[in-house]
């Protein structure tokens, strides 16, 4: 290969990474201006079983809090917890996920609901203590920091939308030292103090499941 056209092969890639990342920052502009724009966002849930493509596809990202605060922060997570089941149904995670699915959950975190915003924006939504918190912990891709409060109140907006519905839930207080079994049974909201389970503290057969690092 001439020195000539290991140059120009080079300049060619240089130029083509140029694009590349033109092309990728005008599509982030593009989302950004639909989020803030009038066009409802669309909201959808990873299942239990998608977890795989969601991790193949954000694995990477560097997940920062959305901390833009909301009047309903001071709610109750429980009543979150209700409405995110009569909406999306069950959490992409829970405290017994090694149990149900054999995959990498955390016995410190009540659940996790893996989202995604007009199929671009990938969002976590988790407990913050469990069912003694208030309000939910809310995570997103830190490239979109810009329109991180238009999406929690949005999120929030459709939340409160649906109907509480009947769940229930393990919880592993680290700070109290006792396992709960917490949830909503139509009527009234509960937390009972329980043994640990016998699932409880088991490794998990594959790490990739890890969406933590």
């Amino acid at each position: 290969m001439t020195l000539y056209r290991l140059w120009a092969e080079r300049n060619l890639a240089r130029l083509k990474a140029i694009a590349d990342s033109q092309a990728v920052e005008e599509e982030r502009a593009a989302v950004h201006a639909n989020v803030l724009g009038a066009a409802p966002i669309r909201w959808r849930k990873f299942a239990a079983e998608d977890q795989g493509e969601f991790l193949d596809r954000y694995r990477e990202v560097f997940w920062q809090s959305i901390g833009a605060p909301n009047p309903r922060d001071t709610l109750a997570t429980s009543h979150f917890r209700a409405r995110l089941n009569g909406l999306f149904g069950a959490p992409t995670r829970n405290a017994a996920a090694m149990e149900q699915e054999e995959y990498a959950g955390s016995e410190f975190v009540q659940f996790e609901y893996w989202l995604i915003a007009n199929d671009s924006i990938p969002i976590l939504v988790l407990d913050i203590d469990g069912p003694f918190g208030r309000g939910l912990l809310v995570a997103a891709d830190e490239a979109y920091t810009d329109i991180f409060a238009a999406l929690k109140n949005d999120l929030y907006e459709y939340i409160f939308k649906s109907e509480p519905t009947p769940y229930a839930d393990y919880y592993n207080s680290r700070e109290r030292r006792q396992w709960y079994r917490t949830g909503f049974d139509g009527t009234e909201y509960f937390i009972r103090e329980v043994r640990r389970p016998r699932w409880a503290g088991r490794s998990s057969r594959d790490e990739k499941w890890r969406i933590f690092r």
